[in-house]
């Protein structure tokens, strides 16, 4: 709200700016990565948010992984946010194949 002083010419009526609410739309894209021909012997980490069934998910991605790709080592990672960047620099800095990330709720 914008006031000029108290009045508006001595009348007792204030002036109100309206403004609008709505934020501007940035249009873009992202490319996703290319998908991996092969999970065999590949180093993939596995990423769970902390919501609470998420753990189970996580486990059982890992277990099903571990029996179908020979080799496949699993790195596992679990922060509340996948935006904190710190928690980004470690897994980038695992030099992982992939990631896979699971959720809970």
């Amino acid at each position: 709200m914008k006031t000029e002083g108290s009045t508006v010419g001595g009348t007792g009526v204030a002036s109100l700016e309206v403004m609008n609410p709505v934020a501007q739309i940035e249009e873009g894209s992202v490319r996703p990565a290319a998908r991996l021909k092969d999970l065999a012997g590949k180093r993939i980490a596995l990423w769970w948010n902390k919501k609470p069934g998420g753990n189970f998910a996580v486990d059982r991605v890992a277990e099903l992984l571990a029996n179908r790709y020979p080799g496949i080592e699993l790195r596992r990672f679990s922060y509340p946010f996948p935006t904190n960047p710190a928690a980004l620099q470690e897994v980038l800095d695992s030099k992982c194949d992939a990631v896979i990330g699971t959720s809970g709720d």
